[in-house]
């Protein structure tokens, strides 16, 4: 299983987490690199469900 593809199985099983959520999980276990940091990143911004089920957390009337 290639690093990416575990990455995406982490973040589905572990519900949906935000980056930091799961950088900060993942880091308990290992020591992460830069790259590694930016495949859970890219990971977060690239999944579907994420993107469109959040929340929108902008007051009333702002952008």
């Amino acid at each position: 299983m290639k690093f990416e593809e575990w990455v995406q199985l982490f973040h589905i099983l572990h519900g949906h987490p935000g980056f930091e959520p799961m950088i900060s999980t993942i880091n308990t276990m290992f020591n992460l690199d830069k790259s590694m940091k930016e495949i859970f990143k890219k990971s977060v911004k690239n999944c579907f469900y994420c993107q469109t089920c959040k929340l929108n957390k902008h007051k009333y009337g702002q952008n």
